[in-house]
């Protein structure tokens, strides 16, 4: 979608996720947005932030070798730089930090959620990358969590692992996403036991896990499957939330925000039905919705 356009229509957006029962939106800069003008549309729409996003790229993918310490291996983390800038403004303490996913990358466009094109030098190259991308948010005071997703160079259970068992746990925290967890054939469940002191945040969708099945049987692109009705509003899908929830430490502090990657429904309605499920699950939880 044009950024203009998702300028223009921001306020009337988050004006209907706060009608919806939602107080607070994940935290999106549109563009050239400054984050004067961000503030006064959520002030004008009555809403908080929760933490945001930032797809961290890998310089193999575009043929770069890039020396750490160096002016170019610095400046490749501006983007990072500029979440954590844009996280202390309003004070939040997380944020999420995703790898990149390239709109012609093998895994997008050709083939998603089975691990295609696996290798442990690449791997060995995004902990790399993911380490350095979580190193420039702490120096920042923002703990950094991993967050898996599909066509990228993390999406199966094993990648997921291999990141969070090969990075320092103070610095790299995790912070999945539920659905693209469960598109991929991951161990939800078997996840949130090993890395629960390390969760810092949650992306929460759902999703029909028999799309998902033949999607990992007969791998194709993202965006075909993007293009069912794959994602669903959380209570409308295969996945069962409570007790995965459940396995969350007792003192936990995160965040658990709900998105849908595409509604199944007009967006409105869609937040509307997100929050009632959010009402019937949980009266304490702080829940935001990623509403752009």
């Amino acid at each position: 979608m044009d950024p203009l356009y998702r300028l223009s229509r921001q306020e009337e957006i988050y004006r209907e996720i706060r009608s919806s029962g939602f107080s607070t939106v994940m935290l999106e800069l549109v563009g050239l947005q400054t984050l004067q003008h961000y503030q006064q549309v959520l002030q004008n729409a009555d809403l908080r932030v929760a933490p945001g996003i930032v797809p961290v790229p890998f310089p193999m993918d575009f043929g770069l070798t890039i020396s750490p310490g160096s002016v170019e291996f610095a400046k490749w983390f501006d983007p990072v730089r500029r979440l954590a800038e844009v996280s202390n403004y309003f004070d939040l303490k997380t944020a999420f930090l995703c790898p990149h996913m390239p709109l012609d990358g093998v895994r997008n466009s050709r083939v998603s959620a089975v691990g295609y094109g696996y290798s442990r030098e690449r791997m060995d190259h995004v902990v790399e990358i993911m380490s350095a991308a979580a190193e420039v948010l702490a120096y920042e005071g923002i703990r950094g969590g991993l967050h898996n997703h599909v066509g990228t160079w993390i999406e199966t259970q094993s990648e997921v692992e291999y990141v969070l068992d090969n990075t320092d746990p103070l610095l790299l925290g995790a912070a999945f996403d539920v659905g693209h967890l469960e598109w991929a054939g991951a161990d939800a469940t078997r996840l949130f036991r090993k890395y629960r002191d390390r969760i810092t945040d949650l992306h929460i969708k759902d999703i029909d896990k028999r799309i998902a099945q033949r999607t990992r049987e007969q791998p194709g692109p993202y965006f075909d499957v993007y293009e069912e009705e794959f994602f669903l509003e959380p209570g409308r899908g295969d996945i069962d939330f409570p007790t995965l929830l459940s396995e969350l430490p007792d003192d936990y502090g995160g965040w658990i925000i709900v998105e849908v990657d595409r509604t199944s429904m007009s967006p409105k309605t869609s937040a509307e039905v997100s929050w009632e499920w959010v009402q019937k699950l949980t009266a304490h939880t702080e829940t935001a919705v990623n509403g752009c």
